[in-house]
């Protein structure tokens, strides 16, 4: 639908403005194309390739293994806001980290729990909303996990960790592994299963580790 203005006035003679057509169809296709595209950009997953997250954030972000955990914040129940924990540290020396954690398992008889993510990934991020919950750590973590954070980058950081569990490569973020105090991996069939993360419930979270505590 076009709409035609016209101008009669004249000021010296000249007129103040000529025949002007607002062509409304071409407006709305236009808005709906950038709408559209808004949308495209707003579903993009951790699953994406690594081109799709931008920078990697991570660089001076600070994690933490087992219990040395720095303070995060957590705006009310929703893992998708933008101040989710982002514990996913590109320094770190990811290997100390998993030797530590790993002992610290043996030590005190629990299973660890390696959570291999990325600051960029809002399923990685969603994950740690409730990982660094308080309540939900002395509930359901530190009872029965050693845990720590690893960082992956654009999923071309610290691969040989996951190549040693037994993954060839990170395929989603996060990626989380179970194993025994012994070193077993408990979960090989769903560790990569997590990309989702950020749309899991507090309670599928909690059901599902429940089924990796240890039974001792």
């Amino acid at each position: 639908m076009a709409l035609t203005l016209t101008c009669d006035k004249s000021i010296c003679n000249k007129p103040i403005c000529n025949s002007m057509e607002i062509d409304y169809k071409r407006i709305m296709l236009r808005f709906l194309s950038f709408l559209f595209a808004g949308f495209l950009l707003g579903a993009s997953s951790c699953a994406g390739t690594d081109t799709d997250h931008g920078h990697d954030k991570s660089g001076s972000d600070r994690a933490h293994a087992s219990e040395s955990h720095a303070h995060t914040s957590h705006d009310g129940d929703d893992p998708h806001h933008e101040n989710s924990p982002r514990p996913y540290d590109a320094l770190a020396d990811a290997w100390e980290d998993l030797d530590r954690t790993m002992l610290a398992a043996r030590v005190n008889g629990k299973h660890a729990l390696i959570v291999m993510g990325a600051n960029w990934c809002h399923d990685s991020r969603g994950l740690a909303f409730h990982f660094e919950n308080p309540e939900f750590r002395a509930e359901h973590i530190t009872p029965y996990f050693e845990q720590v954070y690893i960082d992956v980058g654009e999923k071309n950081r610290n691969i040989d960790i996951a190549q040693k569990f037994g993954l060839e490569d990170i395929k989603g973020t996060p990626t989380i592994f179970v194993l025994s105090s012994d070193g077993d991996v408990l979960n090989l069939d769903t560790a990569p299963t997590w990309r989702n993360a950020a749309s899991r419930s507090k309670d599928e979270i909690i059901e599902y580790f429940k089924g990796y505590r240890p039974s001792n």
